[in-house]
């Protein structure tokens, strides 16, 4: 597979809309938010890449996850953030655990 595909995967939301993975960040476990996602949606009338975001003060739509998501005492919940230093420290796709991706890609497609 091609990595920069690996790299930044893109899926076709519920509303037909192509989402793809902006910037991951890591901060260890610090939190019960320890994985933040932001994305990028397609738009089709200019034909490009833009920060996903459904807020108007600069804040991005964003996915928190714990470490097990899918657990009865995990967590995975769309919020918003402003990307920086203060989520963790930025990793690439492959760096995260598959778990994690595959529920990443889950989230991308709701």
């Amino acid at each position: 597979m091609n990595k920069k595909l690996k790299e930044r995967p893109a899926v076709k939301d519920e509303q037909g809309n192509i989402v793809r993975v902006r910037k991951i960040w890591d901060n260890g476990g610090k939190t019960c938010d320890r994985f933040s996602i932001t994305f990028d949606i397609y738009n089709d009338k200019t034909g490009r890449w833009e920060a996903w975001s459904d807020y108007t003060d600069g804040r991005l739509t964003c996915l928190g996850m714990s470490s097990d998501p899918c657990s009865p005492q995990g967590f995975s919940q769309f919020s918003s953030c402003t990307e920086g230093r203060h989520l963790g420290k930025r990793i690439s796709w492959s760096e995260l655990p598959e778990l994690i991706q595959d529920h990443i890609i889950i989230r991308m497609k709701q």
